[in-house]
């Protein structure tokens, strides 16, 4: 996977207008389904902004294509505070309602299975003015 080419498209200095996160959907729609395709998963659709759920709007919704929803995804700001969102409400109702949600800052991705955190991975970090932008991809999986 090209992950450098799909995070040049999210990389941003911070504070600019650019951070507004709907603005990096289809970045985030792109890595998505690249990442199914990699894992041989063919027919995964990622839906941006889908209908409203009985646990609230989640971003994304990922499903096999055909009849299964795979799981949903919730996209914050760019360098948001992920441990505090991780105890909002609004994540707590997500992670409790749906057996598979990811939550991203765009950089990094956590991953809910049945209302555990079961994986953690960072895919690449903002970078200060005058800095250059570095990316890597980093996994903290813990298995249960």
């Amino acid at each position: 996977m090209r992950f450098p080419t799909t995070f040049r498209r999210c990389s941003a200095p911070p504070g600019t207008a650019t951070l507004v996160r709907r603005a990096f959907y289809p970045a985030l729609q792109s890595l998505l389904e690249t990442a199914a395709l990699a894992h041989g998963k063919t027919g995964v659709q990622v839906t941006m902004l889908p209908k409203p759920t009985e646990a609230g709007n989640p971003d994304f919704r990922v499903w096999d294509g055909q009849s299964r929803i795979m799981g949903y995804v919730e996209a914050k700001t760019p360098g948001a505070n992920l441990d505090q969102v991780e105890t909002s409400d609004q994540l707590k109702r997500y992670i409790h309602t749906f057996p598979n949600v990811i939550l991203t800052d765009f950089y990094e991705f956590r991953l809910y299975r049945d209302g555990t955190r079961i994986a953690r991975v960072t895919a690449g970090f903002a970078f200060s003015a005058g800095r250059r932008e570095k990316t890597i991809l980093r996994s903290n999986r813990r298995v249960s």
